[in-house]
């Protein structure tokens, strides 16, 4: 009761005549075949070498199967390798390696030649013959390792890159409070390193404890402020109410440390001393509330105050170990004089930083004489002597206008240059004229 279906009526359609493609071993090549019918066979002779190169033999057998050319490569065979040598070639360096005669498409393995070639590698070489031809791979060739010794290649480096591979590269360790930047890298066996250990920030705050590092003194609780601060960098210290900081904290290497001897938070000094200071600025004692290390007493022009140093929360005259002002005598004295002025033939150094109402007598020189001195005053020089060429003096001054003569010099233009200094003679004569002198 079955239907069986006849195929042998079906028949495969012919071949056409053309070029068809065709693959033996790693070359290809265009073949030219007849018209055939559907099963119908064509031997190329010498096709093997047409399609692979020259390095293959026999002939190809082309089957038509329904319109489409199949070509059989089963009969071409590849040329074996005789005994010879061949090139192998690792970086930039070429050597000529020995090998053994070989059938086609088998290999052979030349050990340790890498060195051979390149004494920067190591490992096996490998040898193909494949239609007669040798072929080198150099693949299995690894590169030197290298062995970097970190901290001498990088300063304060911990190690981490013992053992490096070729091409590879590698990012040290760093000591405490370093942070790598840039890396080490091993080529062939040699290394090259871009790589720094760069001290690190201070990122936290210090803490609380750190800070009381003594007894003598009361920081501030909290120094938020001082987080992320640069290495080598300072941070204020906080200090409690009435006391003032006379250290910093500094940033080393991620570290804060107190910069500073102790005591390093000292009491302000609040209270200005209540003392009469004769020839004082009215005044002068507010710049010297809530100061940190004292301040100096502002006096009236020719007189000179002394200096306030702020101890323990008191003032003290001059140092620690002075008088409380109370008990100092006098805070504004006669202001003492500076440089002595430029004389001419003269020198004045001796004369130089005189006291109040203290005079000196400069030397002349080039064969000059001298005449008057030098005075101070209020922290001014009025007395100005001159250096005279011999034969030449001044008069007595003589009535309340206060006019020099001089007379004996050699010409008009050496008198000129004298008469240069007739006001800071006048200035000296205004001084003496008030003391009868």
């Amino acid at each position: 009761g079955g239907t069986v279906l006849d195929l042998t009526g079906c028949t495969g359609k012919p071949c056409a005549m053309g070029a068809v493609d065709v693959v033996v071993g790693r070359g290809s090549g265009s073949i030219n075949v007849q018209a055939m019918a559907h099963g119908g066979m064509q031997v190329v002779a010498d096709g093997c070498v047409a399609a692979g190169g020259t390095g293959f033999e026999g002939s190809l057998v082309m089957r038509c199967d329904a319109t489409e050319v199949v070509a059989d490569t089963s009969a071409c065979l590849g040329k074996p390798c005789a005994v010879s040598t061949v090139d192998a070639t690792l970086a930039s360096t070429t050597t000529s390696v020995p090998s053994p005669a070989l059938a086609h498409n088998t290999t052979a393995t030349l050990e340790d030649f890498c060195s051979i070639v390149d004494s920067r590698f190591t490992g096996n070489l490998s040898v193909e013959c494949f239609a007669g031809a040798l072929i080198v791979d150099a693949t299995a060739c690894v590169g030197l390792p290298c062995a970097a010794d970190v901290a001498g290649l990088v300063e304060n480096g911990a190690g981490g890159c013992e053992n490096i591979a070729s091409g590879e590269s590698c990012v040290p360790q760093c000591g405490f409070g370093f942070a790598a930047q840039g890396e080490i890298t091993c080529t062939l066996g040699l290394v090259s390193s871009t790589a720094t250990c760069a001290p690190m920030g201070c990122a936290e705050p210090p803490s609380f404890q750190m800070l009381a590092v003594d007894t003598s003194y009361r920081a501030a609780a909290g120094h938020s402020h001082c987080a992320n601060t640069p290495h080598n960098d300072t941070c204020a210290l906080k200090c409690k109410e009435g006391y003032s900081a006379l250290s910093e904290l500094h940033c080393t290497a991620g570290v804060f440390r107190l910069q500073g001897d102790a005591p390093h938070c000292v009491p302000v000094c609040a209270d200005v001393p209540q003392v009469m200071v004769a020839n004082a600025v009215q005044g002068w004692a507010a710049g010297c509330r809530a100061v940190e290390k004292g301040c100096d007493v502002q006096c009236e022009p020719g007189w000179q105050g002394a200096a306030l140093a702020c101890c323990a929360g008191a003032f003290r005259v001059g140092t620690c170990d002075g008088p409380t002002p109370d008990a100092a005598g006098p805070l504004c004295t006669a202001a003492s004089c500076g440089a002595a002025p430029i004389l001419r033939n003269g020198n004045v150094s001796a004369c130089d930083s005189l006291g109040h109402d203290e005079t000196c007598v400069p030397s002349c020189d080039g064969g000059t004489v001298v005449t008057g001195e030098f005075r101070c005053s209020f922290g001014r020089v009025v007395g100005v002597p001159a250096c005279l060429p011999p034969g030449v003096e001044t008069e007595r001054v003589m009535g309340a206008r206060g006019q020099v003569v001089a007379s004996g010099f050699a010409s008009a233009t050496e008198a000129r240059s004298w008469g240069t200094r007739a006001e800071a003679v006048l200035v000296e004569v205004a001084a003496r004229a008030g003391t009868g002198q």
